[in-house]
């Protein structure tokens, strides 16, 4: 996905029509200033925007008019670039009629590009959900979480606001269990910091360390048990309600469904990474 710059389809336009609208009255050094203007802004089209094909040769032909001209303009006399192009002076004439021919070839091609509008979604910034969606979090949130999470919640943000609510609520739900992990490494301190196999290890390892299953807690810090006896029924929720549904390939969400769960795993991730340390800088390299 790339995101448009429209300021510079505006310029271009701008550039190419004094080229095109070329009358009995434009005079050489206006057509040559034009042309100068135009050249960098077409070549940056036709780098920057590759699916451009069927326009490609007539682009090339204009350039080669254009360069034509330059050619020719060592040979006029000074006073002759203030006169307005003659009849027979082609090389003048054949830069207006390439750039028009490149004109029509070029918004006929232009109007059969994928180009669509993302519209908003809530109160969510659109270029925030599809380019950081991770600016969601509090500050603090994001200083604890780790960089797969952050990436995962990104494809998220992306998801929901391109309208693929079913992927979003994927991404979400895999953002969440990159947390819950996290969570559980902290909260239960086990030796071995390998991932466990499902949300249903993650939740019973949680439950038997706060003591919610009528055995003695593993956790020290009265605060900690009290922070995981609120996560597991939220974390439980989520996993009988949202993450085990979508992992059904029959079940499609709607926007509305996938904001929401958007939304819950958010306030999930925010809750468990109140109690994460703050993750250790990457080196510099210095």
């Amino acid at each position: 996905m790339e995101r448009l710059n429209l300021p510079f389809y505006y310029q271009l336009g701008a550039v190419l029509n004094p080229l095109v609208q070329t009358n009995a009255a434009t005079t050489k050094v206006q057509l040559y200033v034009g042309a100068f203007l135009a050249r960098p802004i077409l070549k940056t089209l036709l780098d920057s925007v590759q699916s451009l094909k069927v326009c490609r040769p007539l682009a090339d032909g204009l350039f080669g008019a254009i360069d034509a001209m330059d050619a020719a303009l060592p040979q006029l006399k000074p006073e002759q670039l203030n006169e307005p192009i003659q009849p027979g002076e082609v090389a003048f004439q054949n830069v207006a009629m390439a750039a028009a021919q490149f004109q029509v070839v070029l918004a006929a091609e232009l109007a059969t590009q994928m180009t669509f509008h993302v519209t908003p979604k809530g109160i969510y910034d659109t270029a925030n959900l599809v380019e950081q969606a991770e600016r969601c979090l509090p500050d603090t949130t994001q200083a604890v979480i780790s960089e797969v999470a952050k990436g995962e919640l990104r494809q998220a943000g992306r998801c929901l606001a391109l309208d693929s609510p079913t992927a979003c609520a994927f991404h979400m739900m895999r953002a969440l269990e990159a947390v819950m992990h996290q969570y559980y490494v902290a909260m239960c301190t086990p030796s071995s910091n390998e991932p466990l196999g499902s949300w249903a290890e993650y939740i019973a390892k949680l439950r038997k360390a706060a003591g919610l299953d009528n055995a003695e807690a593993t956790i020290s810090d009265a605060n900690a048990i009290d922070h995981v006896k609120l996560a597991v029924p939220m974390l439980q929720q989520i996993k009988d309600q949202d993450r085990n549904l979508i992992m059904h390939p029959e079940i499609v969400l709607t926007p509305e469904e996938a904001s929401s769960l958007f939304e819950v795993a958010k306030a999930a991730i925010i809750l468990m990474a109140a109690r994460l340390p703050v993750r250790a800088e990457e080196p510099s390299g210095d």
